[in-house]
């Protein structure tokens, strides 16, 4: 409650039930909260109390209750309490427990659709279809047309509702200020298709429209040609997802395609796509120069090869990915010859009757474009294998994504584990089913505390071969102030022994029960947490604030790239500029060093040059000394002496 520097909070449902209303008492005082995240909470437990605390989160900016569910009753009190949140600008509701025959039920859907009109800065909405229920989807409707400030919607389809996305898609339409709508799981038939088509053409606002959904195994009577017409009608719109259609439409996608000079991004998921119609539509976006990329989803395919030639073929290598796993040992192999200019590689060959050729990841060291590299496998890695990855680990500049889910050797883990020590440009990083010892362990945990580009970590399910169980955060880990997401060796539930019953994950999870204890696993999310507010602090300083915190956190995150993304999203503003106010943040740092380290309050000055020096050694070679020293270098002066006014003024000569 007197935290007012907290600005993010995730409640688990696991909190005893005791010690709920000293939450809400918290919640209550707290002034300073930005974002809100409620993770499985039930009506039950004690949720409508919790409620009411929300409403009174003067500052709250962002609530998440995407993975709560609710009665419809409580939505009374939720209506309520965003309508006492003035500041509110992104909400994710719940999804409800609801009886669509129920005239009560249906009551309270009505009177919270009422309650968003209260809600005067709200501009990212996400909720299931409830909200278009007959007795409600003219008021949501009426909300969607009339709001000043919405600009990103997205409604997620659940069949538990009934829902009217005419009258929607006619509000949208209404409402130039929206500039993403996102029908997720939604399956529009053809006049409902058509009047979306009509809405986005005519729409001056809207950027990404996506509709639809993959199924690989379902034929659906969503033809699609009337979103490739909108294709060819060289609107606003700047990305289309289109999934839920069949491969007949690609003809009409085909000739829309060189029509189009706005539109940059396009991903499709049709049924039943083969080599052929992957020509028809590489040779039409061949002719086209505004797709950047285009991403077809699919569960598997067998024709990498051949996808590969024809992108060779139409002149179309970087502009087309498709979202699958490669499958066939021979196909991958050959692909990855024919092309060095792959940007992303999946490879899984778990249901392959071959073996991967023992050469076949050498040909990743040409693709030095490559961003994203995800491997599984049935058997063991070899050693060749092995030692071509690690490789690559330790060579690449362009890696930014790795997954790797296969069994490796102790000796295979140790070559592994030396090519990722050499790593320098991975941010995403996840490592399953290695032996490790304790040399590649150690190896393993200096790595993380020397990397500064690693942001995601996933460890999950590794064999400490010298301790089975991980009982404290090691140093290297402790060490390391860019990691922001991290599940490292997180104890199988029964529920994942239950769904893993077969297979590799169900082979590994029978021969490790308990991975960690709570006390590792706690002092992973206090790292985390630590992480987080380096990182804003950080971003504080660069953007005004000063102060000794603000500069040690600058300091321990400015090389890093974690600094840069954040304040992308802080300042909206062009990569350039934010590196030029970083490069300059860092020149501020070096001249008043000893001012935010705080060893002087305000300046330090000599003689009548009123320059800043020390003894006379000139500002260049400060900047010497100032290489070797850092803010925590400085050891905090007490309080009760920065209080001390004889401990305030220059350094004079």
């Amino acid at each position: 409650r007197g935290h007012c520097c907290v600005k993010t909070l995730v409640l688990p449902w696991l909190i005893h039930s005791k010690f709920q209303g000293l939450l809400c008492d918290a919640l209550h005082l707290n002034s300073g909260l930005r974002k809100l995240t409620l993770r499985d909470w039930q009506a039950k437990r004690a949720f409508k109390d919790v409620i009411s605390a929300i409403g009174t989160l003067a500052q709250l900016e962002e609530l998440d209750m995407k993975l709560v569910s609710l009665p419809p009753s409580a939505l009374g009190g939720l209506g309520n309490a965003l309508q006492r949140i003035s500041t509110l600008k992104i909400l994710t509701l719940p999804s409800l427990e609801m009886d669509v025959d129920n005239a009560v039920h249906l009551s309270c859907v009505t009177q919270f659709v009422k309650a968003l009109k209260g809600c005067p800065k709200l501009a990212v909405l996400s909720s299931d279809n409830f909200v278009l229920e007959p007795a409600s989807g003219e008021g949501f409707a009426e909300f969607v047309a009339e709001s000043g400030s919405l600009t990103k919607l997205t409604l997620r389809y659940s069949p538990s509702y009934y829902s009217q996305e005419r009258k929607l898609l006619t509000a949208v339409g209404k409402n130039n200020k929206l500039e993403e709508l996102r029908l997720d799981g939604f399956l529009l038939y053809e006049q409902a298709e058509r009047l979306l088509v009509e809405v986005a053409a005519q729409h001056t606002g809207l950027r990404y429209l996506e509709v639809g959904f993959y199924d690989s195994y379902r034929e659906w009577d969503f033809d699609g040609t009337a979103l490739a017409d909108l294709v060819g009608r060289n609107t606003g719109l700047r990305e289309l997802v289109f999934s839920g259609g069949t491969v007949y439409c690609i003809p009409e996608f085909a000739k829309a395609i060189p029509k189009n000079t706005t539109m940059q991004k396009l991903t499709l998921g049709l049924l039943g796509m083969k080599v052929p119609n992957y020509r028809v539509f590489l040779q039409a976006l061949a002719l086209n120069e505004s797709l950047q990329l285009v991403t077809f989803k699919e569960c598997f395919y067998h024709y990498f090869n051949d996808i590969v030639l024809l992108m060779r073929e139409t002149g179309t290598e970087g502009r087309l990915m498709i979202d699958a796993d490669v499958v066939n040992p021979p196909d991958f192999e050959n692909g990855l010859k024919n092309s060095t200019s792959l940007t992303r590689v999946a490879y899984s060959n778990r249901g392959a009757a071959s073996l991967t050729p023992p050469g076949a990841f050498r040909h990743l060291l040409h693709h030095h474009c490559l961003r994203e590299l995800r491997i599984g496998l049935q058997r063991p890695i070899e050693m060749e294998s092995a030692t071509s990855l690690a490789l690559l680990l330790s060579t690449t500049s362009s890696l930014r994504c790795a997954t790797f889910e296969f069994l490796a050797t102790a000796s295979s883990s140790r070559i592994l584990v030396e090519g990722l020590a050499g790593n320098t440009s991975l941010t995403d990083l996840s490592v399953s089913f290695w032996a490790i010892e304790a040399p590649e362990a150690d190896l393993l945990w200096r790595m993380l505390r020397s990397s500064r580009t690693l942001k995601t970590l996933t460890l999950e399910l590794l064999d400490f071969l010298e301790s089975p169980v991980l009982d404290c955060v090691p140093d290297g880990l402790l060490q390391n102030h860019y990691v922001l997401r991290a599940a490292i060796q997180q104890n199988p539930t029964q529920q994942s022994r239950d769904i893993y019953q077969y297979g590799l994950r169900g082979q590994v999870l029978k021969k490790l029960n308990v991975l960690s204890t709570q006390t590792f696993q706690f002092g992973v999310q206090e790292l985390l947490r630590r992480n987080l507010s380096t990182l804003h602090r950080a971003v504080q300083f660069v953007t005004g604030s000063r102060g000794r915190r603000y500069a040690e956190a600058f300091e321990r995150v400015s090389k890093g790239s974690t600094l840069l993304e954040a304040l992308k999203k802080a300042v909206a503003e062009p990569e350039d500029e934010i590196k030029g106010r970083i490069a300059s943040s860092s020149r501020y740092l070096d001249e008043h060093f000893l001012v935010e380290a705080g060893v002087v309050r305000a300046a330090v000055v000599c003689g009548k040059s009123n320059s800043v020096q020390l003894d006379q050694i000139g500002f260049d070679n400060w900047l010497c000394i100032r290489l070797y020293l850092k803010v925590t270098d400085i050891v905090a002066m007490p309080f009760r002496l920065l209080a001390d006014p004889s401990s305030s003024g220059n350094l004079q000569d």
